[in-house]
């Protein structure tokens, strides 16, 4: 989740939590995976049958 806090005034550096004044942007798939993301559905499905 990008734009989470903003600065107010670029000169006292003061950071503000944005609830609403900016755009806020959710970023996926923004670096490699470990495992491929078929392998982890099917393995990750088998976990939650099997409890």
């Amino acid at each position: 989740m990008l734009g989470r806090s903003f600065s107010k005034d670029l000169l006292s550096g003061q950071r503000l939590k944005n609830t609403g004044q900016q755009d806020r942007y959710l970023v996926g798939c923004n670096h490699p995976a470990i495992i491929a993301r078929e392998l982890f559905k099917q393995v990750n499905g088998t976990t939650i049958a099997g409890s």
